[in-house]
């Protein structure tokens, strides 16, 4: 009989971060994204806080590495187009070995951070292409066997009802976003959660789908552009992560074959 071959894990942290998963899970319906910040410095409590994320990400030792960087030049930030950052006191840049799952796991962690920052009420807001990539040398040492891959400006800015932040959020009906029928209401509640990730323009280039008893999530649906569909991935599936657990379906993403990116094994698919 032909012995199945057992499929490595996607994420060294995963298990560690299932402790954060409830808060994180309700964390994720509340946050928003958010351009225009106070321009006030943060706080001694806050730099402490983020710089123990940061560091906690980091031991990981997973190819990814976040760098807190406090006061930089508002001219690092490029003022066009769709982003138009305004008043940004710090940011997490998120470094990645040269290696092929490096923007999903950016993805991954990098949400980990940013729902940690939501929590703590710091406003976040993910920013990949309008940023001065050329003057990240003056803030941050990234080694030869790195590269930059995305960044997230947090600070201090203004709050919004739960109503108002549904209200403004754009997303796909969750029939764009996962295959088939949505029978299991804790599914469904999953899927919610990955529906509430963000994504670059609110694309959202990802699908699920249940097979085998697994929940698969399938590589880019929406291939071409500029914008960064693996790092997006990465951010959806630790919606699933962190919805998972809170919602009684504990399980682990693990690397897949064919059109599939990855698989979560849970209780309840």
């Amino acid at each position: 009989m032909k012995r199945e071959t057992v499929k490595p894990v996607f994420f060294k942290g995963e298990t560690a971060l299932r402790t954060e998963a409830e808060a994180g899970y309700a964390a994720s319906f509340v946050r928003f994204s958010t351009r225009h910040y106070s321009a006030e410095p943060i706080s001694a409590p806050d730099r402490e806080a983020v710089d123990a994320l940061a560091v906690r990400i980091n031991a990981f030792d997973d190819g990814i590495r976040a760098v807190p960087v406090y006061g930089a030049a508002p001219e690092l930030f490029e003022s066009f187009g769709y982003t138009k950052l305004s008043g940004v006191p710090a940011f997490l840049a998120i470094l990645g070995k040269r290696e092929k799952f490096a923007d999903v796991k950016a993805g991954f962690y990098g949400e980990a951070l940013c729902l940690a920052l939501t929590r703590r009420n710091l406003k976040t807001c993910w920013v990949s292409g309008s940023i001065k990539k050329q003057m990240l040398k003056e803030y941050i040492e990234i080694s030869r066997d790195e590269r930059f891959l995305t960044s997230i400006v947090f600070g201090y800015g203004e709050n919004r009802t739960p109503e108002a932040i549904a209200e403004r959020r754009k997303r796909k009906p969750l029939d764009r976003i996962f295959a088939g029928e949505l029978t299991d209401e804790r599914t469904r509640k999953l899927m919610t959660c990955v529906q509430n990730a963000p994504s670059a323009i609110n694309r959202q280039p990802w699908q699920y789908a249940k097979e085998s008893g697994c929940l698969a999530v399938r590589k880019p649906v929406i291939p071409g552009g500029p914008f960064p569909e693996a790092l997006d991935i990465g951010i959806s599936m630790l919606h699933a992560t962190f919805a998972g657990e809170a919602l009684g379906m504990a399980g682990v993403w693990k690397k897949a074959d064919g059109g599939n990116l990855a698989v979560f094994s849970m209780s309840a698919v």
